[in-house]
This record gives C-alpha cells, sequence and structure tokens, in this order.
C-alpha cells in the first residue's frame, strides 16, 4: 500500500507536457472550404465505365457536342472513359493562380482509373460558384488485373489523386482581413475550460497585458494591441509560439 502511495505522489508531482498554441487552437475565421466537381476521365485501358452506364455515355456526349462533334449515345461505344467526383479544399490564403491536390472517385461501374487523364472540371463551393478548374493524370494506389479466368486487386484502383491537379481561380470570399482585425478569436481543438483559462494567461504573460480572455470552454478572444513596431502578423506569429 506504501509503495502504491508513493508511486502516484510521484505521477503527481511530474510536469505537464506543455503545448504550443498553435497545436491546440486555430484562428476563427482562417479555414478550408471545400469544393467538388463531376468530370469525365479518358484514357483508361478498357477498365471504364461499361454500355450500361448512361450518365457516362450523356457526359461524353455532351463535353463531345460542346467542342463541335456531334453524337448520338447511340453512336458511342466505348470503355476507355469514365464520369468522376473531383473533390478538393481550398486553403483560406489560396489565390487566383494557386495550385492545390484533387481527389478523384468513380461514380460509375469502372473497373480502374489507372492510367487515366481527368478532362477539365470545374470545382463549386456551397455557394454554386466555380473557385477553381482542375484536370491533368491521375495517380493511384492500387491496382486490379484480370488473366485466365482469375483476377487480382490491391487496395483501391477506383480512386486516385492528382498533385497540384487544380488551379484556383477565384478569391476565397471567406478570407479574414487579420490585419485590420480589432480582436482575433482562437477556437480550441478540444474545447475544455481549463486550457482555455490556462492559454488565455499564457497569451497575457507573453503579451505582458490583459489582452486575452477566456470567452467559454472553446474560444479564446484577444485584443489586437498593433503598435509601430508589431503588426498584426509579428503578434499572432508570437502568439502561435507560446506554451
Amino acid at each position: 500500500m506504501y509503495r502504491i502511495l508513493l508511486l502516484a505522489m510521484f505521477f503527481i508531482s511530474l510536469p505537464a507536457d506543455a503545448a504550443r498554441v498553435k497545436d491546440i487552437a486555430g484562428i476563427f475565421g482562417v479555414r478550408e472550404n471545400s469544393v467538388f466537381g463531376y468530370g469525365l476521365v479518358t484514357g483508361l485501358n478498357r477498365t471504364g465505365d461499361s454500355r450500361r452506364n448512361e450518365a457516362t455515355i450523356r457526359t461524353l456526349a455532351n463535353r463531345l457536342q460542346g467542342l463541335g462533334v456531334t453524337l448520338s449515345t447511340e453512336d458511342i461505344i466505348s470503355r476507355n472513359v469514365a464520369v468522376v467526383m473531383v473533390t478538393s479544399r481550398i486553403p483560406s490564403t489560396a489565390r487566383p493562380g494557386h495550385q492545390i491536390d484533387v481527389e478523384v472517385s468513380s461514380t460509375g461501374d469502372a473497373k480502374s482509373l489507372e492510367g487515366g487523364i481527368l478532362q477539365l472540371t470545374a470545382l463549386y463551393a456551397s455557394d454554386g460558384r466555380a473557385y477553381a478548374s482542375s484536370q491533368g493524370a491521375i495517380v493511384i494506389g492500387g491496382f486490379s488485373a484480370e488473366a485466365g479466368g482469375e483476377s487480382t486487386r490491391k487496395n483501391h484502383p477506383n480512386t486516385g489523386r492528382i498533385p497540384r491537379g487544380a488551379t484556383v481561380e477565384l478569391d476565397n470570399p471567406n478570407r479574414m482581413d487579420i490585419t485590420n482585425a480589432p480582436h482575433i478569436d482562437w477556437l480550441i481543438n478540444d474545447p475544455d475550460f481549463t486550457t482555455a483559462k490556462r492559454m488565455a494567461d499564457a497569451i497575457n504573460t507573453a503579451l505582458g497585458s490583459n489582452a486575452a480572455k477566456a470567452h467559454d470552454d472553446g474560444m479564446v478572444r484577444m485584443a489586437l494591441e498593433k503598435t509601430e513596431d508589431a503588426s498584426a502578423i509579428d503578434i499572432l506569429a508570437q502568439i502561435e509560439m507560446v506554451e
């Protein structure tokens, strides 16, 4: 019993591991925004959608018609194309011209997207506006093969990625103007009253003022007291490293 008490006292006396503000909280309004699109993948080696997938045939016919080639759905017989959903996340600071990664997943009955090329696809946000456009060669992390009546498969060949496969076309409407903000709200990843109180105290100690105050268990509000020697960015960079 005495040994157990000594062990308990030892663990109680151990100092708690400190965490930086940037590791446990993020700034309200500074976040990624999800975008998605419906596209067409070509160049597949007879592993694309079957003739039963009418959506693929119609999508291909419409795409060709937009290029000046008029074909009916009955004229198209191909296993080298597949319809896919394209998703991505636009960083809060992204501006037109920035390139981001995209994820591609089959929506039909394609066997594999290996070797496929995503044709130009607009990526929309929840407000219905296209904020990026994507295209390029798909990189997949699996494979599927058939021979002699036997087949083998590893991982998921119906999903893939295109590194830097999308270009941002419009500014993020949710981007926050930090330089002119009167205060900053830090959102705690795992809400806790103790964490919020300790975080506010640590920020005030680092700034030498009472600029930060725990608003509730999930948010710490900090007034931005900008001076000629320290901009908002300088202050936030300092606060991010506070333990």
